[in-house]
């Protein structure tokens, strides 16, 4: 989770910023960076899952 935090900081105070100066370079790296961040976010999702289902020792 908390390399979720870390990915959506430099989305908004990296590449935001540099889209207003470098659009074509910023855009595809912050399309990238979001869908990584959808990636991780599903897989905690998977891991939380699977840890509810464990019986309590």
């Amino acid at each position: 989770v908390m390399i979720m935090v870390v990915i959506a900081l430099a989305n908004r105070y990296v590449l935001v910023p540099r889209m207003r100066q470098d659009e074509d370079r910023a855009a595809p790296l912050f399309v990238w960076m979001t869908k990584l961040e959808w990636a991780i976010g599903a897989v905690v999702l998977v891991i939380i899952s699977l840890l509810a289902t464990l019986e309590p020792f």
